[in-house]
């Protein structure tokens, strides 16, 4: 599913729900969102990696470099929201990004076994919207969060609540001195049985 470059609401709420998806190159990508462009709900999917070496199109990679579910540039101040999905064996799990300040939920997510990360955070932008990420569930993903901020400005403030992150090699990466947390205090994320950090 990709949906790209809209900026005007043609109906107040779209729901992106309930759907299995085995895909081999992205399975929910969103993107380019300014404007008056309409608040988003992603919930409830279910999203595979396909088995890559069947993938027969010429030139086609048979290396995994999936986004699970991508959220990338959007301007609009509708925001959206990311609830209740599966994702499993993907390369990057949840990757979200250069959003501007908005009504963004990230909720009771389950990502499992990504060969990169599990949930990928970055901004480059010195205006970014105040995030928390509730009871998601990371499990064996290579390194389970990356915060990566790009940007010479500003701040990038995240909030976790009730999310564990098991097994895999790195618990968390923060790159970017400007990645900011409540009182200056990483809270509300568990680490169990990472090999690594």
């Amino acid at each position: 599913v990709w949906m790209s470059t809209f900026n005007s609401a043609i109906q107040s709420n779209f729901d992106i729900a309930n759907n299995t998806i085995e895909c081999y190159r992205g399975g929910i990508i969103l993107s380019g969102f300014s404007g008056t462009a309409a608040h988003y709900l992603i919930s409830q999917n279910n999203v595979t990696k396909a088995d890559l070496t069947t993938w027969d199109v010429p030139g086609a990679s048979t290396t995994n470099f999936i986004s699970g579910i991508l959220v990338n540039t959007a301007s609009s101040n509708a925001g959206m929201s990311l609830t209740n999905n599966t994702i499993t064996n993907t390369y990057e799990g949840l990757s979200i990004g250069r959003l501007a300040p908005g009504n963004w939920i990230v909720s009771g997510n389950t990502v499992t076994g990504s060969t990169s990360i599990g949930l990928y955070y970055f901004s480059s932008s010195a205006v970014n919207p105040s995030m928390q990420f509730e009871n998601n569930i990371l499990q064996n993903n290579a390194t389970g969060i990356y915060l990566h901020y790009l940007g010479a400005g500003g701040t990038m403030p995240v909030t976790f609540t009730n999310t564990p992150v098991t097994g895999g090699s790195v618990g968390m990466q923060i790159d970017g001195n400007l990645v900011s947390f409540p009182g200056n205090v990483l809270s509300g994320v568990s680490f169990t049985g990472q090999s690594g950090n």
